[in-house]
């Protein structure tokens, strides 16, 4: 199975209501615009994006990196706190146009920052004339990650077995053919998956997590916030799904 397969199947779960999203009545107020200069910028020495033995950093060239401290819920500041990481490709070009480009990742669930290198090529264009800026977003790898032990050990059990490049082509992931529609796909996400979700959704409650947090609004908020931060003015969205 699939990382995107799997991603699909937890994204079922939720809008089947099968895992609720506890205290629904304190999620972000829409209609209030946040305060979004409550937000604290924690530079560091980006080696957050080393990865066992490799290490990145010199081959991304001219970087920045670091957190962002934002509180988890974007209308009541004084509350949980949470860590945005981020990372800056600095423009390659003498004079930078002001306006960087900000890259939302797919997902979301997506860690740009855990592959930078491979979107510093992607970017590499765009590179020449401004600053590129990379985001985890809230919950995700490098951004106060949301982990469970039973979610992650289900993950683990699930995974397919290593297979040898030099073996010839991969085969091409399939669904049963018993799962003839969406209905049937549903409830076989419901059977696999429902109670390790359950299970992740009241473990990270009773650690004080509010997922009601979790949210497209939320992110969007960070970006912003980030965005001022790091004392741009303007922006482009580069946005992939």
């Amino acid at each position: 199975m699939t990382w995107l397969r799997r991603s699909l199947i937890g994204m079922m779960l939720v809008l089947s209501g099968l895992v609720p999203l506890v205290r629904a009545t304190a999620a972000q107020d829409t209609l209030t615009p946040a305060d979004l200069s409550d937000a604290t910028l924690q530079p560091s020495d980006c080696a957050s994006l080393v990865q066992g033995d490799d290490d990145p950093r010199e081959r991304l060239g001219d970087i920045a990196c670091g957190t962002l401290d934002v509180p988890e819920n974007w209308s009541s500041p004084e509350g949980r706190r949470i860590q945005i990481g981020y990372l800056v490709l600095k423009s390659t070009a003498a004079q930078p146009m002001p306006d960087p480009v900000v890259f939302l990742a797919g997902g979301p669930g997506s860690s740009p920052l855990t592959s930078a290198e491979v979107w510093s090529r992607f970017f590499a264009g765009l590179r020449n004339d401004r600053d590129v800026v990379f985001f985890d977003q809230r919950g995700t790898r490098l951004s106060s990650p949301l982990r469970c032990e039973a979610y992650t050990r289900v993950m683990a059990l699930s995974l397919p077995p290593e297979v040898d490049p030099s073996a010839g082509e991969l085969a091409t992931t399939s669904y049963p053919a018993d799962l003839t529609g969406p209905d049937a796909i549903l409830q076989k996400a419901r059977d696999q998956y429902g109670p390790a979700a359950q299970a992740c959704a009241q473990q990270l409650t009773k650690e004080g997590v509010d997922l009601t947090q979790y949210t497209s609004i939320a992110s969007a908020n960070d970006a912003v916030a980030l965005v001022k931060a790091l004392g741009y003015d303007e922006y482009n969205l580069y946005g992939i799904s």
